[in-house]
């Protein structure tokens, strides 16, 4: 990523996206389904809460939700996974959940959800292993489920 100040995706979907430097994250597993991709921008998709994390090397491309839009969502970062984005308190972490649509309806992976740490420039995916937790909850319906950890 040479040039980051100039940097130029060219998106099929959103057209000509110009991340700033400090809308760029390495993920160093890469997303699930999708590892050997480890750099991505991250940007706000205009006037809606949603973001889009762009693949810097492919045409893929995530619409993410601040995980502060699901009432009560919360879950703890191992340690591993803290020393990965290189986070002093687990609380630096931003969450964000992978947004999907399934036969008109939209829903968020609360089992998968990204974690970005910006003052490193680091995320991953984060793969919650307890299936008391939706794996798809429903945003316009209010959940299938409540989210809980």
């Amino acid at each position: 990523m040479t040039n980051e100040d100039h940097l130029m995706i060219q998106s099929s979907i959103y057209g000509e996206l110009r991340p700033e430097s400090h809308q760029l994250y390495h993920f160093v597993k890469g997303m699930v389904g999708f590892q050997a991709m480890r750099d991505f921008a991250l940007l706000p998709y205009e006037d809606t809460p949603f973001y889009i994390l762009h693949s810097i090397e492919e045409e893929i491309s995530f619409i993410l939700l601040p995980a502060n839009q699901v009432e009560g969502y919360a879950f703890e970062i191992d340690a591993a996974t803290a020393e990965l984005l290189e986070l002093i308190h687990p609380e630096d972490a931003i969450t964000m959940l992978v947004v999907n649509m399934h036969e008109g309806e939209i829903s968020v992976n609360l089992r998968a959800p990204v974690l970005l740490h910006p003052a490193a420039q680091k995320g991953c995916q984060y793969v919650i292993h307890d299936q008391q937790v939706p794996l798809r909850y429903l945003l316009n319906k209010g959940g299938d489920h409540p989210a809980r950890t």
